[in-house]
């Protein structure tokens, strides 16, 4: 009897998408790699084109969260806020299953959790000696606000 294998549903996370960058460029590099069944970014304030370059030519439909896209302008100012925004949107993102979390992060999306699923982060840093102090409290507050996700259905 031969077995069907199911197929592994990917999703992947960014912080924000705003202009093509050096974190840009690693997401075109993983989206050379893997096709994700799911695309998000806390916040997308990038247009049509740089976001089809960004993710290697690929036209794709890039959820972000509901309640960052109205502060697209000035959504750094809601930094204390945050860890409610990684809750937020773990809920808003809830019925996209998924077995796999690719991110590539150096705040937000390393909280990113729904379920059960494998996260794997791609880190990045430019300064990990000052970055590390302010991205592993942030984490850590992050996890804390996230740290069960089926509490709160």
């Amino acid at each position: 009897m031969i077995e069907k294998k199911s197929k592994i549903r990917k999703a992947f996370i960014t912080d924000w998408l705003e202009k093509y960058g050096g974190a840009e460029r690693v997401v075109t590099a993983i989206s050379e790699v893997y096709d994700f069944d799911y695309y998000y970014a806390y916040v997308n304030k990038m247009n049509e084109q740089t976001q089809a370059m960004t993710f290697g030519g690929k036209k794709v439909v890039v959820e972000d969260s509901v309640v960052l896209n109205k502060f697209k302008k000035r959504f750094r100012y809601l930094l204390p806020l945050f860890p409610i925004m990684v809750w937020q949107f773990n809920r808003q993102t809830r019925k996209n299953k998924v077995d796999l979390v690719i991110s590539s992060s150096w705040a937000l999306s390393k909280a990113y959790r729904i379920s059960s699923e494998i996260h794997v982060c791609y880190l990045q840093a430019r300064n990990f000696k000052n970055t590390f102090i302010i991205v592993d409290r942030l984490t850590l507050w992050c996890f804390k606000a996230t740290h069960n996700a089926n509490d709160y259905e």
